[in-house]
């Protein structure tokens, strides 16, 4: 299922190029830093109907295929796809680059396969449970492996805006003084398989923000794991459960851990 995963992803960033800095109609949802675009809807049904019609194709009854989505998808089956159709929505609203398809595959209540595309990069990463982790740009395909490296020979990765700030600043400061520098960015952790940051901290996340990327993390052999050190357990039945996520090299963690809590 991971070449149908990849080709919705690509089709899903397709869809996203036709809307980049054109005149989008954008809806709040609670404030004006958490918004939708015509361009997130597009894209997730673009990709829901792809990986239907592909998996029925190919003999999979209608019940067989499920869909969890941002955007008001809620649809579980035997094979459950994650979907954030625009991971930066705010981002894309403003026009810029730094944006991602993701689409995870649960099965049995477990992450088996993962993708992130970031279309206006053309950068793809994937990954299957026990297959390890890749990256493809430019044509060259790349095996990822999280290379041991000092808190202090990298950046630490984590998200900025004013209701985050005021919720989870305290926490998301206190690892600053063991690393280089800190880039504020979307939620997500393509900096630790790409090996620029040693630390990823993100609070409040949703499912569709990081199921598929907790599939990229830990077959690149990196870890993802709550604020207090325990393994990401999705409540499937809530998709709106909010998540605090560490992400980094196994390494890192009991110290990370014991930054985070004092």
């Amino acid at each position: 299922m991971l070449d149908i995963m990849i080709e919705a992803a690509l089709e899903g960033g397709k869809v996203l190029k036709t809307y980049f800095r054109k005149n989008l109609h954008i809806r709040s949802k609670t404030s004006h830093q958490n918004i939708v675009t015509e361009a997130d809807d597009a894209s997730q049904k673009v990709i829901k109907e792809y990986i239907t019609s592909q998996l029925l194709a190919k003999g999979y009854k209608p019940d067989d295929i499920g869909f969890i989505g941002e955007e008001g998808l809620m649809q579980p089956g035997t094979y459950t796809f994650i979907i954030d159709p625009l991971d930066g929505t705010s981002n894309f609203a403003s026009g810029s680059e730094e944006v991602e398809v993701l689409i995870a595959l649960v099965k049995d209540g477990e992450v088996i396969a993962g993708v992130a595309y970031c279309p206006m990069l053309e950068i793809l990463y994937y990954a299957e449970k026990g297959k390890g982790a890749y990256r493809k740009r430019n044509g060259e395909v790349i095996k990822l492996a999280v290379l041991p490296k000092k808190l202090e020979e990298g950046m630490m990765v984590t998200y900025m805006n004013n209701a985050y700030y005021t919720e989870f600043g305290a926490n998301l400061f206190k690892p600053l003084p063991y690393v280089r520098g800190v880039l504020v960015g979307t939620c997500s952790y393509a900096g630790l398989v790409d090996n620029v940051a040693t630390v990823e901290l993100y609070g409040s996340t949703s499912i569709w923000d990081i199921a598929a990327w907790q599939s990229i993390v830990r077959e690149a052999g990196g870890v993802m794991c709550d604020w207090k050190g325990n393994e990401i357990v999705y409540q499937f039945s809530n998709p709106e459960q909010k998540y605090n996520t560490l992400v980094c090299h196994p390494d890192n963690k009991t110290l990370l851990l014991e930054i985070l809590n004092s």
